[in-house]
């Protein structure tokens, strides 16, 4: 069996105490803890979906459902449901990714830096020619957007700028907020920006934070 996202070999479903589950080191933001809500939503209806847990040297680790086993554990569960699936680090990276894609808690950082990780590229910095095509493979193989392609959705609209610059941004803020966030000094630094063009770029980004559709830079 297999899972549709993913492709996933799922060995068996295993009935385990949830404090036995680790944290998969490859999940980029760690362990998520379930709020009072989802504790009290998980209290009236149960586990509905079993976490994705895979085998690894020291037990059994999430790749994907750490609320879902923070909450059982809030609860005093003795034991869950969870599906056992076979994982390397980068089918475990791409069911993080695919399973997060539209997940607001999750910041454009994350995504960005697994995606990075999954083509062997560098956490920061530029991308190099061949970097930079098996990311936008990987990506478009997994039917996910890089950070570059939300500042490029963000900055549409600012006449001048176009995906390079996005990519440039990219490689420098790594998210779309820090990115609209940043000060005209900042942006200077970034390659093929410039002074001049940084100013603009910090109004553009205040008119487009404020919703004006059309920039003149």
């Amino acid at each position: 069996m297999t899972t549709e996202s993913s492709g996933l070999e799922i060995q068996r479903l295993r009935q385990v105490p949830p404090e036995d589950l680790d944290v998969d080191d490859v999940r980029p933001s760690g362990r998520r803890p379930a709020d009072t809500r989802f504790v009290k939503n998980v209290r009236e209806v149960g586990i509905v979906e079993p976490p994705f847990v895979r085998e690894t040297d020291d037990g059994l680790a999430i790749l994907d459902g750490t609320r879902r086993v923070d909450a059982a554990e809030q609860l005093g569960f003795d034991t869950v449901y969870v599906l056992v699936v076979e994982a390397d680090d980068a089918d475990a990276l791409a069911t993080w990714l695919t399973a997060h894609e539209h997940n607001r808690d999750v910041v454009d950082e994350d995504r960005e830096r697994s995606l990075r990780r999954l083509v062997g590229a560098s956490p920061r910095g530029h991308l190099s020619s061949e970097e930079r095509e098996k990311l936008e493979q990987r990506k478009f193989d997994l039917g996910l957007r890089t950070t570059a392609d939300r500042i490029e959705d963000a900055v549409s609209n600012i006449e001048g700028v176009g995906r390079t610059i996005a990519e440039s941004l990219a490689d420098e803020f790594e998210s779309k907020e820090a990115a609209l966030n940043a000060s005209a000094d900042e942006l200077a630094d970034v390659p093929g920006v410039g002074p001049k063009r940084a100013e603009r770029l910090a109004e553009g980004f205040d008119l487009h934070r404020r919703g004006v559709t059309t920039v003149h830079v």
